[in-house]
């Protein structure tokens, strides 16, 4: 295995968590949707083996969303994986391979995994003419910058349309590169299977804030660095905790449980 020559870091951002009372749960929820809804597979078995340490980046967030307590969720990621999980008790976790473009939920309570292969089909035409519709529109803060996290400054923005905004969020430029990296792969590939989710939507449901913020918000914000605030039109907020930066972790947090059974999913 890779072992770990690069100097650990961690740093807490207790300022960002004493700026903003209120925050954003990122749950399991949103893919596991998807699963139930596209569910067309059959039971299967897969092994997966790993002994040893390799080093990682671990990002933590306070996420809550309206109803919803607050609490904290880890990303661990390397070069390959990407890990979502609510830390070392969690009941279950998210996996995204970066190679295949495919994400796993991880279900301790179920042992069982349910697998959302890349969507490579063509966008429905419906979703991609009421996309060509929207009059997205992103503006940047000229207030006084909030402060600098990690050495790197920080910006204002937000995205909406002529009428309404969506989504406000504040990026660190080039803070966590890599991690910024992994973030656009694995929202891209959350994006592209939240238009086939829109299909199902009844149209009084079917708001542009929710075609924005489902499909075009995280391309826009990861286009500009990292982001340590992410506040949506509905009152979810997400705010950057801490990270860790060169932290040995178990190889097998990037692995599948060896003996949970893995339900196949269809995204027709």
């Amino acid at each position: 295995m890779q072992k770990n020559d690069k100097p650990y870091q961690r740093v807490e951002l207790k300022c960002c968590r004493a700026r903003s009372q209120t925050v954003f749960k990122v749950s399991y929820g949103f893919i596991r949707a998807i699963l139930v809804c596209m569910l067309a597979g059959s039971w299967l078995t897969v092994v997966h083996a790993a002994e040893g340490d390799v080093p990682a980046t671990l990002v933590y967030f306070e996420e809550s969303e309206p109803g919803v307590g607050s609490y904290q969720v880890r990303y661990v990621l390397n070069q390959t994986h990407l890990r979502i999980d609510d830390g070392e008790q969690s009941d279950g976790f998210v996996l995204f391979e970066r190679e295949t473009g495919t994400i796993y939920s991880v279900s301790h309570r179920n042992r069982s995994v349910l697998e959302v292969p890349p969507d490579k089909d063509a966008v429905p035409a419906d979703i991609l003419a009421r996309e060509k519709q929207l009059s997205v529109r992103e503006l940047v803060d000229k207030g006084e910058p909030p402060p600098a996290i990690g050495g790197k400054p920080v910006s204002l923005f937000s995205l909406g349309t002529a009428s309404e905004t969506c989504v406000s969020y504040s990026v660190a430029v080039g803070l966590l590169p890599d991690a910024v990296g992994m973030l656009k792969a694995y929202r891209q590939a959350l994006a592209h299977n939240s238009r086939r989710k829109l299909i199902n939507q009844p149209p009084e449901y079917l708001t542009d804030c929710m075609i924005i913020n489902d499909v075009f918000a995280a391309k826009r914000y990861l286009g500009h660095g990292f982001p340590v605030m992410v506040r949506k039109h509905d009152g979810a907020t997400r705010i950057l905790a801490g990270y860790e930066i060169s932290r040995d972790v178990n190889a097998a947090l990037f692995q599948l449980p060896p003996t949970y059974r893995v339900i196949g999913v269809g995204l027709r």
